[in-house]
């Protein structure tokens, strides 16, 4: 049956911790959330023959919507993020191509994703998705398949790093920038993960092993009790925040954006803070990597060795984020690699000083080799994080404690 108090109930909290999101776009979205939501839990009961179940996970299971304003008032910038769970070994029709054709035919203006979980998965699901899986479960959509509800995750550092690691690589490895051609969307673009970026390392800085889970809305309370200092204060974090929830352009520099994610990241390394690429923090990634070998932690850290070397103001600094990076990527094990097999031995004959000396060439050899490596890392994440496979290598990692 469609939980039709709940999608009501979804629909009228999807702004409740937004603090900036103006009354009038709430009501005006939480009537048109309404029909949409209602829409979507009857394509998936028709498609499923009534056994799956269906929730809203993401930003607006956390109650945490943004808008953006046009020309004709405005619009829903979060994207909506259904779950449909489904029994094991479930043969009916894949739901998502249908939900995704009926809503995006019921409203254009609002952009659908759809995961599909079989419930033996359920318990298993972790990271910050399976967080907002679990919020969004205590407000159901659509309850038919009997299946048991999604379980609360542990969420820690590792967790905080993800999400991270997720906006970095975008920002860096895949995002077009704003002015690109094609018209990407704001949703899309480098800006918009650079404020994603500098949002998810403030609240990787406040994250704390367990099952609390801080919202943007807490950076706010977080920066006036100046849990950020001495790297941001809290007029920087309230206008990080409105910007994120009205789609507002990043309201610092790209140059302030980089001095301010370096600086979060000494503070959550525990690094002496500078706000400059600088020896305490590669050191810091080194030590981190020492005798892994696994895709998972590796490449996370090597990301953040390509951001400092790519923002690197002296030589001498560039060199040495080359020299972790290429250090890291010799650990790798070729066996786990996919796209990236055959790149390791390119990255090891890439000097540091071949490097810092930023030839086009050497850089687009380096470049490739990270969106390949991207690709193998999602290539386990997802699924590990879906429950789906074991990864042992990666199961006690913890990015804020250096290896005995």
């Amino acid at each position: 049956m469609s939980g039709t108090g709940a999608v009501e109930a979804v629909s009228a909290s999807c702004f409740d911790r937004s603090w900036y999101v103006p009354a009038v776009a709430k009501r005006h979205l939480a009537d048109r959330l309404e029909g949409y939501l209602h829409a979507a839990a009857e394509c998936v009961r028709q498609v499923c023959a009534g056994a799956a179940d269906l929730y809203l996970a993401g930003s607006l299971a956390r109650s945490e919507g943004a808008v953006a304003r046009t020309a004709h008032g405005y619009v829903l910038a979060s994207d909506l993020d259904f779950v449909a769970v489904v029994a094991d070994g479930y043969r009916g029709p894949d739901p998502v191509a249908p939900l995704i054709d009926h809503l995006t035919g019921f409203d254009p203006a609002f952009l659908p994703t759809c995961f599909v979980l079989e419930c033996a998965h359920l318990a298993r699901v972790r990271s910050h998705f399976g967080h907002d899986l679990w919020q969004g479960s205590r407000r159901p959509l659509l309850i038919s398949s009997g299946s048991p509800r999604p379980v609360r995750p542990e969420v820690g550092p590792r967790e905080a790093l993800e999400v991270v690691v997720h906006q970095l690589a975008s920002y860096l490895l895949t995002a077009p920038p704003p002015d690109g051609p094609g018209g990407e969307s704001p949703r899309t673009c480098s800006e918009h993960h650079r404020m994603k970026l500098l949002l998810e390392l403030l609240r990787a800085t406040i994250t704390a092993p367990g099952q609390q889970v801080p919202g943007y809305a807490d950076l706010i309370t977080a920066g006036e009790a100046e849990a950020f200092a001495p790297v941001a204060d809290a007029a920087r974090v309230r206008a990080l925040v409105r910007s994120r929830e009205l789609s507002r352009p990043v309201p610092i520099t790209v140059s302030a954006g980089d001095a301010l994610a370096v600086g979060l990241l000494q503070l959550w390394f525990g690094c002496p803070v500078d706000h400059r690429p600088g020896p305490g923090l590669i050191e810091a990634l080194l030590e981190r990597g020492s005798g892994r070998s696994d895709v998972m932690s590796l490449f996370q850290l090597c990301l953040i060795l390509y951001y400092l070397f790519t923002r690197a103001p002296q030589a001498k600094v560039a060199g040495a984020a080359a020299d972790a990076l290429g250090q890291l990527w010799s650990q790798l094990t070729e066996d786990e690699l996919i796209e990236a097999r055959g790149q390791r031995a390119a990255i090891v004959r890439l000097t540091p000083q071949r490097l810092a000396r930023r030839r086009r060439a050497d850089l687009s050899v380096l470049h490739r080799a990270m969106v390949r490596l991207r690709c193998d890392y999602y290539h386990y994440l997802g699924p590990y994080n879906f429950g789906k496979i074991p990864y042992p290598a990666y199961a006690g990692y913890d990015p804020q404690r250096s290896r005995s």
